[in-house]
């Protein structure tokens, strides 16, 4: 599962996994999201608020969005054209969180009734254009040959050259420039820590002087959950003990967050253990000649029912969806 965990959790691309962090963390905002119109903002239709008639097949209203607020924000330039900024990436991000519990022409739906509450047919036209690149970026990514490679510099040059193929240079820069500055300094922070050539003093020198040229506390932005679990992974990809990871965290960010980073080690092999049961017993779902297609797929419910809380659930059925959960357990057999 070594390397099972890494392709699985994108787990060297700091980028990746911060987009991942990001989209989570609207769940636990309560303010008000708002859609600005030049200077003038104007809220967005709340989703459970709506008007519109509840139905269990919208994915702003059931499922794991039901009670939320929608997050992101548009703005139009003087010629109408909608902003490509990170606050359009949030809205499409939301609506998109629900990937693998509602298809895909539903979630262009949920969009498209969110953009129709408060603007005109061409200004929603125009949006949902970014959208539909959006989407195949998204595709492009997932199928990359650099999707599995375990070097997060390379994996990282490969996520920037899709987003300026697939978005070109003035969306890919206003949905992901800051993401991509901090997993570049991520990087190189990594770089500076796993330099057996430094001593210890020497390297809180080069971090320092790193973070002060950045213009921002680094040592802050990259203690999080995301980013621990990208240095997780490539300190396990080579091959470090549990002495050696915690000397290299040490020295990154100090003596306290790693030992809260060895507790997410444990907490990612266990999570990896429980899917590497998952996928053994679906597997033997999938091989059992009795079953139809039918039977097969209500057993592969019952059993993602049985081994996964709800919330964990949708995790591994969106994975399954999007064909990544196989491709990580593939590469690590």
């Amino acid at each position: 599962m070594k390397r099972a965990r890494a392709a699985f959790g994108i787990a060297a691309l700091a980028v990746a996994l911060i987009a991942a962090l990001a989209t989570n963390q609207w769940r636990q905002r309560s303010a008000s999201t708002t859609v600005a119109a030049d200077e003038t903002a104007v809220p967005i239709a709340d989703a459970s608020s709506s008007p519109t008639k509840t139905t269990a097949s919208d994915p702003l209203r059931s499922g794991s969005l039901r009670g939320t607020e929608i997050d992101g924000d548009v703005r139009f330039d003087e010629r109408g054209e909608p902003i490509a900024d990170a606050a359009l990436r949030r809205l499409f991000d939301y609506h998109l969180s629900v990937v693998g519990e509602q298809s895909l022409d539903a979630i262009r739906a949920a969009l498209k009734r969110t953009l129709s509450a408060r603007w005109d047919a061409t200004q929603v036209a125009r949006v949902m254009a970014l959208f539909e690149r959006y989407l195949d970026y998204r595709r492009a990514s997932a199928e990359s040959p650099r999707a599995a490679d375990p070097d997060p510099a390379r994996r990282l040059a490969e996520a920037k050259r899709l987003r300026r193929q697939y978005l070109g240079d003035a969306m890919a820069t206003g949905f992901f420039a800051e993401e991509e500055a901090l997993a570049e300094l991520t990087l190189r922070r990594a770089q500076i820590a796993a330099d057996a050539r430094l001593t210890p003093d020497a390297k809180r020198d080069a971090l320092r002087a790193l973070d002060e040229a950045a213009g921002y506390d680094a040592r802050a932005a990259a203690d999080l959950p995301a980013v621990a679990a990208a240095q997780a992974a490539d300190l396990e990809r080579r091959g470090l003990t549990a002495e050696q990871r915690a000397a290299e965290r040490s020295a990154l960010w100090g003596p306290e967050a790693a030992q809260r980073l060895a507790a997410l080690d444990a907490e990612q092999s266990a999570w990896d253990a429980r899917v590497r049961r998952y996928a053994d017993a679906r597997a033997r779902i999938a091989a059992d000649a009795r079953l139809d297609a039918s039977a097969r797929a209500q057993a592969i419910a019952r059993l993602r029912a049985q081994s996964f809380s709800s919330n964990e659930q949708r995790r591994i059925a969106s994975l399954e969806a999007i064909g990544q959960l196989d491709a990580a357990l593939s590469d690590g057999r």
